[in-house]
């Protein structure tokens, strides 16, 4: 399409916008009439499962393998007790246990000391039997349960500590709950937020019951920490998101004085929101800890795309024109700038749709989205509210005091303007040395994730998971299947001593920052039997007939315990190893060699694959990195191509990428100084930035573009633009910026450092598009002589 036809459908399509406000509003009515009702679907996934495509291999492999042996992951419980052989403190364990076993919702296993597996000979018969199935009432018992204990190698650091003052409880959950629909239907759902929030109340509501039996006790695992983070950053997020938009109505009513200003644009930008957030519903896409941000990123978009039409349409509705004419003049003058800013952004949004991380994929995806209903809303439904709405005419006054804040921000123009062009060359040397610097530094942050380092020291839920992993030795588990490929190919002996061998070893290897706390598999269930059976014999039975045998009373006697390692026609078996919380981007590591590890002792020969929760957050977090940085050069490159097109020239879309760039830069060199983490979460405040700082200097260039063809003088388009264009955009920075700050009120790490670099990149951002964007467009048409100050005057 040829620029001067791009001329002739602007106007065109501004009268019709003008010319039938009322239609417009009817096309909107319908329309969100068919798309709102999506709201109701909307759910709420932060599970861990949840990171990765439901079609991806690995979430596949754990699939099946929860099909077969439930869960893996699980709440820790922990409960001091000053003495553990006391027949008191064991009645108290005992009734905790039952009480959880009873009263938490979607349990499926409750383990601790009180059923924890005690195999023994009884004569010719084999008893399985719970631990404490009966308290003991003499010296003599309880010195025998002390033996148990001590000489039983995975009871330790499973259910009870090393030094035997805490005790443990291991709740796994359901994997899926039925619910009955209102036509008696029943549906079978995963577990996702509303189960584990039950659950997490469930555990603190009997933790309550019998706080005063122990002298602490301490919930922690990773089903407890998704609980907390869902419910604490839900609470934040609907508290300084409430305060944020708040925080823009003041900031509205102050830079505009009237109330159609304010009410307008949170018309458009809860418009926006529901209509996004309804179309995610519409196609079952679940809300997760990074979809959460769509608010905030909306709040950006949204009202800067109002900021920017209300400033024209009011400079000019108050000089005069009547009110369609000021529609038209708004439109005519913002629309190309609008559309721009909405093609780069949810272009550049859209580069991260490629990525394998789900929250990522789903950000990209639903922030273009959302960033193309946010202009839709602000083009096609803001103009015919200012027609059809009764707005008045505010007299402009030569005499009136101007308002502080406009006086600030119009003296920050002025400045400016002198600035970047008395100083064009000494600002751009400044903007390439910083721009080289930050690129040298970049390559050295590392990625991190520790979702426990998101809550403030002392958090309940953050002091109790390093309790456990201080007191336990680990909380997380890694499962190793062993496939055979036949029936009973699992009961070779063979295979169980070299799964022994390989159980010793990964608790014994040295891992860095990962230690292996526990092993448990077939082959101790196996060994247990024997040694109950023939205990002169050796540890494991010689053949996988005799094996089979001894399963089979194990069976009879209690059959979930043999479940639990083995599948129904034991081709295959399970290798449970739990070790401590680290970093999530050390597990790719420690996975790696842990294969390592098992193909050496188990051999290459069967099919040994690992899953669970550890294995999902490895892959996870080692896709980060690359998809990550693959993203950004991606949204880069996209972002380049479209100021070329925009601009219309292939080495001024190159050059307008320097003030695009550099905040996000800035930024990411000042968080690392700071030692603020660059996790999944943190890493998305890039996101915004790239909205932001394209929208900014697409404001810029395009103004500037407009003012020197005009013109002919580039001195005289600087200082038009920054007293048009530039006055719009610090009114936008200063209500998000400070809309942001809001943030840096919560509780939470992760939010506290969202509010913070959010805001200090929206205010970088603007700096860059009022003095370096300047400096570059003066260096280009010629750097002047004389001071440039009566002319910006």
């Amino acid at each position: 399409m040829s620029f001067s036809t791009n001329q002739q459908i602007v106007p065109a399509l501004v009268r019709l916008i003008v010319s039938y406000p009322k239609a417009w509003l009817v096309v909107f009515a319908v329309v969100l009439a068919v798309i709102l009702p999506g709201l109701a679907h909307v759910r709420i996934d932060s599970t861990i499962e949840g990171f990765l495509d439901k079609d991806s291999s690995a979430i596949k492999t754990y699939d099946a393998f929860k099909t077969n042996y439930g869960r893996d992951e699980f709440f820790l419980i922990t409960a001091d007790v000053p003495d553990l052989y006391d027949p008191v403190h064991l009645r108290n364990l005992q009734a905790f246990h039952h009480d959880l076993a009873l009263n938490v919702p979607h349990v499926s296993t409750v383990d601790s000391l009180a059923n924890a597996r005690d195999i023994y000979a009884d004569e010719d018969d084999l008893v399985v039997e719970e631990l404490l199935e009966e308290l003991p009432s003499s010296a003599e018992e309880i010195e025998a349960l002390r033996e148990k204990i001590d000489s039983h190698p995975l009871y330790t650091n499973s259910y009870v500590s090393e030094d035997r003052k805490t005790v443990a409880f291991v709740i796994r959950l359901v994997n899926q709950v039925a619910i009955t629909a209102e036509d008696g239907s029943v549906e079978y759902v995963l577990v996702a937020d509303d189960e584990l929030k039950q659950s997490m109340a469930g555990i603190e509501a009997a933790v309550d019951r019998h706080q005063s039996h122990f002298s602490r006790i301490s919930i922690a695992g990773s089903p407890a920490l998704t609980a907390e983070l869902s419910r604490s950053m839900g609470a934040d997020f609907g508290l300084f998101s409430g305060l944020a938009m708040l925080l823009v109505v003041v900031m509205l009513s102050l830079m505009f004085r009237r109330v159609s200003a304010v009410v307008i644009p949170l018309v458009v930008l809860n418009l926006a929101i529901m209509a996004t957030l309804a179309v995610m519903g519409l196609r079952c896409e679940p809300m997760q800890l990074t979809t959460t941000m769509l608010t905030s990123f909306l709040l950006a978009v949204c009202v800067g795309d109002c900021v920017h039409l209300m400033h024209s349409f009011f400079r000019q509705y108050d000089t005069g024109s009547e009110k369609t004419q000021a529609v038209e003049y708004a439109l005519n003058h913002a629309m190309k700038a609008l559309f721009f800013t909405t093609l780069t952004t949810a272009a550049g949004l859209a580069s991260f749709s490629i990525s394998d991380l789900y929250p990522v994929a789903a950000l990209g995806i639903y922030g273009a989205l959302g960033t193309a209903f946010g202009f839709i809303f602000t083009i096609f439904l803001v103009p015919p509210l200012f027609v059809l709405l009764p707005i008045k005419r505010r007299a402009i006054n030569k005499t009136a005091k101007t308002p502080i804040l406009q006086r600030a921000v119009d003296g920050l123009i002025e400045r400016c303007v002198n600035i970047a062009i008395d100083s064009a060359y000494s600002i751009t040397s400044i903007a390439v040395v910083l721009f080289i610097v930050c690129a040298s530094i970049i390559p050295q942050i590392e990625f991190t994730h520790d979702a426990r380092e998101w809550f403030k020291d002392g958090t309940p839920i953050k002091q109790a998971m390093f309790d456990v992993e201080e007191k336990m030795q680990g909380s997380m588990p890694i499962e190793v299947v062993v496939k055979t490929s036949k029936p009973n190919g699992a009961l070779d002996p063979v295979l169980l001593a070299r799964v022994k061998a390989f159980s010793n070893a990964a608790v014994s290897y040295d891992f860095g920052k990962v230690t292996i706390g526990n092993a448990a598999s077939l082959a101790d269930l196996v060994e247990e039997t024997h040694t109950a059976l023939v205990p002169a014999d050796g540890a494991l039975p010689s053949t996988a007939a005799l094996v089979r045998q001894e399963l089979l009373l194990v069976e009879l006697s209690k059959a979930e315990e043999l479940y639990r390692f083995t599948n129904g026609d034991f081709s295959e078996l399970r290798i449970t190893l739990i070790h401590t919380w680290s970093d999530a981007m050390h597990h790719d590591t420690v996975l790696k060699s842990i294969q390592a590890l098992a193909n050496q002792h188990i051999g290459e020969e069967y099919d040994i694959h690992l899953t669970g929760l550890t294995t999902i957050l490895g892959k996870t977090f080692a896709e980060m990195l690359e998809t990550t940085v693959k993203s950004y050069a991606l949204a880069a490159v996209i972002i380049a191509l479209s100021m070329m097109l925009m601009l219309r020239s292939a080495s001024l879309g190159l050059l307008s990428m320097l003030p695009n760039l550099l905040p996000i830069m800035v930024t990411l060199v000042v968080m690392h100084l700071m030692n603020a983490p660059l996790d999944m979460f943190s890493m998305l405040i890039g996101s915004i930035a790239i909205g932001l700082t394209v929208d900014d200097t697409v404001h810029f260039m395009l103004g500037f573009q407009r003012y020197h063809d005009d013109t002919g003088d580039y001195r005289v388009a600087i200082a038009k633009t920054l007293n048009t264009y530039g006055k719009a955009m610090t009114t936008t920075t200063i209500i998000l910026a400070t809309s942001f700050l809001i943030y840096c009120f919560s509780e939470m790490n992760n939010l506290w450092d969202f509010g913070l670099y959010t805001s200090l990149c929206i205010v970088l951002a603007l700096l860059s598009d009022l003095i370096l964007a300047p400096a570059i467009m003066a260096i280009r048409h010629g750097k002047p002589l004389i001071s440039f100050g009566s002319v910006a005057a």
